[in-house]
């Protein structure tokens, strides 16, 4: 068997690795690292789970050239994270999300349909190396970097498998709609809520204070006593 492995991370600059591993005519598997890619973060600050996300679109990347470059027959490939909210995002459809997720959703399921996507133990994810720095020295002789994790030389079988509970109404990333209807005779604006998500509680209470305002607006410029 022939298989690929990939891993991402990030702090300040986040990056992908990839593996391969191999199983020869003795049943003896051997597992080694092929190619390596990183970015410093943007100067923008983004949430964390974006910029988990931003380096799963950069392990897609990544991922599609060295499929195109390996003159090799991969029988089966495997893109890990770390991130089970990034998960969740590359799991559902790029539509649900906004702009901003949506879009690398959509080019991550592209440039990886060949793929599976799992989630790694963040102490078995050699990316973490990248994005959090190490001496020369210590990377050298890292196992973890040159190897990648040590159960990648066991059976498909007993890598580890975490649970992820999917939450598809994840803060500031999901779709907002609203039907606003007002009635101007008898000054009352109702507020049909389709489907929305709150970063916090300020949030909330922003709007609310905002819809108030707007329904004050409304019931003075309809007053018999504003009419000239």
């Amino acid at each position: 068997m022939l298989a690929t492995y990939k891993y991402m991370d990030f702090v300040t600059a986040y990056g992908a690795c990839l593996y391969i591993r191999s199983t020869d005519s003795n049943n003896k598997t051997s597992r080694e690292l092929v190619c390596s890619t990183s970015k410093v973060a943007p100067l923008k600050q983004l949430t964390i789970p974006r910029l988990e996300l931003c380096a799963a679109t950069l392990l897609s990347k990544l991922y599609k050239k060295a499929i195109g470059a390996l003159n090799i027959t991969i029988s089966e490939s495997y893109l890990w994270t770390d991130s089970s909210i990034v998960l969740t995002w590359i799991q559902g459809p790029p539509n649900k999300w906004k702009i901003f997720v949506g879009n690398r959703v959509a080019l991550i399921q592209e440039e990886t349909a060949s793929a599976s996507w799992r989630h790694v133990p963040s102490q078995s994810n050699p990316a973490d190396l990248i994005s959090g720095g190490i001496e020369p020295t210590t990377l050298s002789t890292s196992t973890l970097w040159w190897k990648g994790p040590e159960w990648l030389s066991q059976e498909p079988s007993s890598w580890p498998i975490t649970e992820i509970k999917h939450n598809h109404r994840q803060p500031g990333n999901q779709k907002c709609a609203h039907c606003i209807s007002t009635n101007s005779r008898r000054h009352h604006t109702k507020i049909f809520q389709v489907e929305q998500t709150f970063q916090s509680n300020c949030k909330l209470q922003e709007i609310h204070k905002q819809l108030q305002k707007f329904q004050g607006h409304q019931a003075i410029n309809h007053s018999p006593h504003t009419r000239s």
